[in-house]
């Protein structure tokens, strides 16, 4: 479940951390995400920053934008970043229940906690969803093909290291 939550976590923060900086191009747009530093989460998020860098740098990967492009981009993250960031912070009690029950070995506890974050979990897939959709309305009809090409190329990836989330995610919904 923890690598589930992170895959969920982490592709909202795919949208919304650092995506105009890391579509430029430049060597120092190629280093990972700096890490946000919040109290015993710290490690977590510097965690995610690299697998954002990761997946920002693939959804990019041979598109080249103009200056216009990043100043757009950079006002969808803007724009998606703080509803991103209070979903994810609803669901922040939920997660910490799981992860207790877990520890305790309390997986039915767990699963519970988790299964209440469901609806908030869609309400983060949609809006990374429309953010998506934004940043494809910036590019050409050629970046758009090679965005779309970029994007499923990192959804087979994620399904290949990640075959039992497809089934999951298809059972709750």
């Amino acid at each position: 479940m923890f690598h589930v939550r992170t895959l969920v976590v982490g592709l909202g923060v795919a949208v919304c951390a650092s995506t105009a900086a890391l579509a430029q191009g430049d060597s120092a747009s190629r280093a990972p995400a700096p890490a946000v530093t919040r109290g015993a989460d710290s490690t977590s998020q510097r965690h995610m920053g690299r697998h954002h860098a990761r997946g920002e740098r693939g959804l990019f990967r041979g598109i080249t934008m103009t200056d216009a492009q990043r100043s757009q981009l950079k006002a969808i993250h803007e724009k998606y970043r703080p509803q991103a960031q209070s979903i994810r912070d609803s669901m922040r009690p939920a997660f910490q229940e799981a992860r207790a029950a877990r520890q305790r070995g309390d997986t039915a506890a767990a699963r519970e906690a988790w299964s209440r974050t469901s609806d908030a979990r869609a309400k983060l897939r949609a809006l990374h969803e429309q953010a998506l959709a934004d940043v494809r309305a910036i590019l050409t009809p050629e970046q758009r093909q090679q965005f779309d090409q970029n994007r499923a190329a990192l959804q087979s990836k994620m399904r290949q290291f990640r075959p039992r989330r497809a089934r999951s995610d298809s059972a709750s919904s």
